[in-house]
């Protein structure tokens, strides 16, 4: 237990010096690597891994910790975020339990993240025995080590106390004295920085910040390998509905939706482009982002409807199983109805993140709905596993598509291709590229290279200029790339911003 301890002390101190002050950069990516090192070492020291397929997980856990030191979009920095502390905590529970389903995995994964709380006496009380406990069971025959240890004690014991005195004495005497502070000037400033009062502050609040993230550190270990793989779990909880309703509400859902597929084939997908009386990107607007939450909706009482545990005959199971398969037929038919009318409207009105977003959600739900249709008939499979599995991929992909670069780039090859067809109705809603994160800036700088508008450029000049004579007019995006970083903020895409405008000479 002491070097899992100590590997918290270090968590804890690269934590500090990674995070303290700074923004996010690769120092995500740094601490993660650690922090999954020490979550595999103690669990495998103490026998406690009965699955270890669930380290597969580390790899997106790595892969999105490192769009922080690629990427700069803020929304997806918060999800991922939230993604990576969803995927660990799963991942130490699929690691430590073979059986891992929906009724209680969302309390383990809760449990894991908040438990620790709870554990913060054990936690202290961990760390006194394994880092200031002396060792009763070592029988010393000869005197002489126990007083050489004495010894050393007492002379560390010494420099503790004479430290601060000598600091005190120090400076004393380098202000009254001008010529022994000349002769001592290296020293003066490192003393003089020692008693500023903002110094000593954030040493102050450092060293409690680090002594916290050492006990929860801790804390969540002991947590941790306290769950009990082998505690037996209730299996007769469950859903438990009538057949005959769960099958009426089914058999309703289904008409409803084989109507609904009947509207989309007559006037979506088989007479798109044929009637050019129909403007279909004014019929595709407000239809996307409602499918979606409807097939979202589907999937889940697909799911709800699988796991009822009411017994029933073998006709009934065998026609919820038809209603089910039936529900997925439709539901994909929905998934492909909302990125048509999603591709349409982008079509008319351009390129946005939540657009592109959209394409992504419709994606995932199109792939999770192959092993849904498998769990139908075969309830052994571990669909929330899959689930996983599958949502972590696509969430890394949506990343490393770097969105906003994207997003600036299709809108700005769509306005040059305009351009050099002699549209006169050629234009680009920059007002949206500029509120895109720093990722958009060497497209926004290939547009202003590629246009001939002069009001065009003079906005884009505007925006990218940066003086460091009149800073407070700059804007900040802009200005923070500019500004000096240490190694822990780096990220590429600043870095790239950063040249592309230097590039321009504005």
């Amino acid at each position: 237990m002491k070097k899992i301890v100590l590997g918290a002390l270090f968590l804890s101190i690269l934590h500090s010096i990674l995070f303290y002050g700074q923004d996010f950069g690769v120092s995500v990516v740094l601490f993660v690597l650690p922090m999954l090192l020490l979550i595999m070492y103690s669990l495998y020291s103490k026998n406690k891994v009965k699955n270890a397929k669930a380290f597969i997980l580390s790899i997106p856990i790595t892969l999105l910790s490192l769009t922080y030191a690629l990427f700069n979009n803020g929304v997806l920095n918060f999800i991922n975020m939230i993604a990576i502390i969803v995927l660990t905590t799963t991942m130490i529970t699929w690691a430590i339990y073979d059986k891992f389903k929906f009724r209680d995995a969302f309390c383990k994964l809760f449990s894991i993240v908040f438990k620790p709380f709870a554990s913060i006496v054990e936690g202290v009380r961990v760390i006194s025995n394994n880092l200031f406990k002396r060792e009763e069971n070592v029988i010393q025959v000869n005197k002489k080590p126990i007083k050489e240890r004495k010894v050393i004690k007492q002379i560390i014991i010494g420099l503790v106390i004479s430290l601060p005195l000598l600091i005190i004495i120090l400076a004393l005497l380098i202000s009254a004295d001008t010529i022994f502070a000349e002769i001592l000037e290296p020293i003066k400033y490192v003393i003089m920085n020692i008693f500023n009062i903002k110094f000593l502050s954030s040493i102050y609040f450092r060293a409690i910040f680090i002594i916290l993230i050492f006990i929860y550190v801790v804390a969540f270990i002991c947590s941790m390998l306290k769950m009990d793989s082998n505690k037996k779990v209730n299996n007769s909880k469950g859903i438990n509905m009538q057949n005959i309703t769960m099958n009426t509400v089914l058999t309703i859902l289904n008409i409803v939706y084989f109507l609904f597929s009947i509207v989309q084939f007559i006037y979506l997908f088989t007479s798109l482009g044929t009637n050019d009386n129909f403007d279909y990107a004014t019929y595709a607007r407000r239809g996307f982002f409602q499918l979606m939450f409807v097939t979202l909706i589907n999937f889940v009482i697909i799911i709800i409807t699988s796991l009822n545990k009411r017994e029933t005959t073998k006709g009934i199971n065998i026609y919820t199983k038809i209603m089910n398969m039936l529900l997925i037929v439709f539901t994909i038919i929905m998934i492909l109805s909302s990125f048509l009318r999603m591709y349409l409207y982008e079509q008319e009105y351009g390129y946005t993140f939540l657009r592109l977003l959209v394409y992504f959600i419709l994606l995932t739900e199109l792939i999770l709905a192959i092993p849904t249709f498998v769990y139908i008939f075969n309830k052994k499979i571990s669909l929330l596993k899959y689930y996983i599995v599958i949502i972590s991929t696509m969430l890394v992909l949506l990343n490393f598509t770097n969105v906003d670069r994207t997003i600036a780039r299709r809108n700005v090859d769509k306005y040059i291709s305009e351009i050099n067809l002699k549209d006169d109705e050629a234009k680009i809603d920059i007002k949206y590229l500029k509120r895109l994160s720093v990722d958009a800036i060497p497209e926004i700088v290939r547009l202003y290279q590629n246009t001939s508008d002069v009001l065009l450029k003079n906005n884009i000049e505007r925006y990218l200029k940066y003086n460091p004579k009149i800073v407070l007019r700059t804007n900040k995006k802009i200005r923070d790339l500019f500004e000096n970083k240490n190694f822990q903020e780096f990220n590429l895409s600043q870095y790239e911003a950063k040249k592309a405008i230097q590039s321009l000479d504005l």
